[in-house]
């Protein structure tokens, strides 16, 4: 079952570049002072870029680490250098709030982002806990969209001031990152739905094994339940870009609940009953002396033993192909969230 994907970082989009490339550390004009910070700023998007990639795609959680720790290093490097950076014309307001901004990034994602980590394990444990995991990364998200928007207007006054026309078409990555911001939304609103009805699957069975019914029952009625909803809630949510895979993939698994799941266990808690009262029978049968057995007794007893075993290879069957529909689904929705997130994020 593939994990939420919520590596937006949305606030990390810049959104104002100017043309020239200033290799070197010089200001003679605020043109030149704007320019050098825009700069740093692409170096950042490129690693924020390689990171969104690779943690959408990859399975390798070093790989995903590595190019975490790449991106806060970029990151880091150039808070470093716009610190060493003048005043301009005596003003710092520029300059000491790029700072800052960067170093909010560098600890939202090396001390947030390490709290997240530590609830990801959890967050698969139940529905709630999920749900929260991701209401958190939104607000670290979140503080990182705000903190970009105000930049971006302390950029814009500096501009103003000095007569410097931004453009504010975003470059190639920022477009890239924007549209993977909106795939990701997307995909992380559709796999709650699953996920919702699919953790009460794996309760109703587990509790079946561990023979608590009463708990299996509970976790069959709500697994109906949110999985009617689910069914109702993927209507209500458009394709993505003219893509109704992952939609079509999440109703095919939500309505094998509905459909099939929920009566198979149903059924299975009948046969269990049938076997609980055919051990009551053997029991007694085998509390009697054999002399004392009349022929009704051994006549209801063999159609008995004939009606469990017809009946537990009957339940066998199903459950073989119940457990291989299951599986195939899963492996269907696993590989269809793959290849969404491979269309939409290169």
């Amino acid at each position: 079952m593939r994990k939420t994907i919520q590596i937006t970082l949305i606030g990390l989009v810049f959104t104002y570049f100017i043309s020239n490339d200033i290799r070197a550390q010089k200001y003679q004009t605020a043109f030149e002072y704007l320019e050098y910070m825009s700069n740093l700023q692409k170096e950042i998007n490129k690693d924020v870029w390689q990171f969104v990639s690779v943690s959408a795609h990859s399975k390798r959680e070093n790989k995903i680490a590595l190019k975490k720790n790449e991106m806060i290093q970029t990151v880091r490097n150039s808070e470093n250098l716009i610190r060493q950076m003048p005043a301009y014309e005596g003003n710092t307001e520029l300059r000491d709030s790029m700072a800052e901004y960067l170093n909010l990034i560098f600890h939202v994602m090396n001390e947030d982002y390490r709290s997240i980590i530590d609830l990801e394990q959890a967050a698969e444990e139940s529905y709630d806990l999920m749900e929260t995991y991701l209401k958190i990364k939104d607000m670290a998200n979140q503080k990182l969209d705000d903190a970009g928007k105000s930049i971006q207007k302390t950029e814009e006054k500096f501009a103003s001031e000095h007569n410097i026309k931004l453009t504010s078409n975003l470059s190639e990555i920022g477009k890239k990152l924007e549209e993977a911001n909106k795939a990701i939304r997307y995909y992380n609103k559709i796999y709650l739905i699953f996920f919702k009805a699919h953790k009460e699957s794996e309760f109703m069975w587990a509790h079946y094994e561990n023979k608590d019914l009463t708990a299996a029952q509970q976790a069959k009625g709500n697994l109906v339940k949110y999985s009617t909803e689910g069914v109702a809630d993927i209507k209500s949510v458009l394709m993505f870009k003219g893509d109704a895979t992952l939609k079509k993939a999440c109703d095919e698994i939500l309505s094998f609940y509905i459909k099939k799941e929920a009566p198979f266990f149903e059924e299975l808690s009948d046969f269990d009953i049938k076997k609980e009262q055919f051990e009551k029978i053997k029991k007694i049968i085998d509390s009697k002396k054999p002399e004392d057995l009349t022929e009704e007794d051994v006549k209801v007893f063999n159609e008995k033993v004939d009606d469990l075993n017809n009946s537990t290879q009957k339940i066998n069957a199903k459950m073989e192909i119940q457990n291989k529909k299951r599986k195939d689904l899963i492996e269907y929705w696993n590989k269809t969230s793959s290849t969404f997130l491979d269309n939409q994020i290169p």
